[in-house]
C-alpha cells in the first residue's frame, strides 16, 4: 500500500493561491480516498483511533478532511467534502457521487496518493486540482478488529 501524509494547511493554501491565475478560488471540494489515504491517516495518528467503522466507513480520512475543512472555511466561501473508497479505481457510482458534489466547486483538493489524483484529474480537467497528501513510502499494516471499529498499525 502507498503510505501518504497530509500536506500542511499553509502549503495547501499557498498551492491554491499559486494557481489563482487559472481563476480565483471561492468554493472548494475535498475528495478523500477511503483506502490507502484512510489507512495512512490512521497510522499517522498512531493507530489510536479507528481507521474504519465495522460497516467499513472510513473514519481516519474523514477526521483529516474535517480538520482541513474547518481551517479552509475561515478563508473560502464554501468547503464541501466526499470520501470515495479507492480513488484510483473510480467506478460509475463513485463518479456520479463526485460529479454531484463538484458542480459548485472551482477547486478540488485530493486527499490521496498520486494515482487517486490522476484518476480525479481525468474527470475534472476544467477544475483547479490541488494535492492534499504526499507520498511518504510504502507500508504493510496490521489490522486490529474491535467492537469500536477497525484499527490499523
Amino acid at each position: 500500500m502507498i503510505h501518504t501524509e497530509p500536506i500542511t494547511i499553509e502549503k495547501i493554501i499557498q498551492n491554491i493561491e499559486d494557481k489563482n491565475d487559472i481563476g480565483i478560488t471561492k468554493n472548494i471540494l475535498i475528495v478523500g480516498c477511503g483506502i490507502c489515504a484512510n489507512i495512512s491517516s490512521s497510522t499517522n495518528r498512531g493507530g489510536t483511533k479507528p481507521g474504519m467503522s465495522l460497516l467499513f466507513k472510513p473514519l481516519a480520512i474523514d477526521a483529516e478532511i474535517e480538520e482541513l475543512s474547518s481551517k479552509l472555511r475561515e478563508k473560502y466561501d464554501s468547503v464541501d467534502s466526499i470520501t470515495i473508497k479507492g480513488l484510483c479505481t473510480i467506478n460509475a457510482r463513485s463518479e456520479h457521487k463526485i460529479k454531484s458534489k463538484v458542480k459548485n466547486a472551482d477547486t478540488i483538493i485530493v486527499m490521496s496518493c498520486p494515482s487517486g489524483m490522476k484518476a480525479v484529474e481525468t474527470y475534472f480537467e476544467d477544475k483547479k486540482l490541488i494535492m492534499g497528501m504526499r507520498v511518504k513510502g510504502f507500508q504493510a499494516s496490521r489490522i486490529k478488529l474491535t467492537t469500536k471499529g477497525i484499527f490499523f498499525k
